[in-house]
């Protein structure tokens, strides 16, 4: 499952993040420890427009790759 937008609410924490799709609802990510960052990392994702590859889980993506556009 792919999806694109904004990351937002970005807990390291939890490893988990809001996508906010320029359509459509919102979507709970999360992050493991083989998850691939390109281009951003946690530290970093907050206000970016990123592509999440992953699957869904229970409603929330889990996330197997984390693309920031440019």
């Amino acid at each position: 499952v792919g999806r694109k937008g904004t990351a937002s609410a970005v807990d390291p924490a939890t490893a988990s993040f809001v996508l906010i799709p320029s359509s459509g609802a919102p979507v709970t990510v999360r992050w493991t420890a083989t998850t691939l960052f390109s281009h951003t990392t946690p530290q970093t994702l907050a206000g970016r427009r990123v592509e999440v590859e992953g699957m869904l889980d229970a409603g929330t993506l889990v996330a197997r790759k984390i693309e920031a556009e440019d």
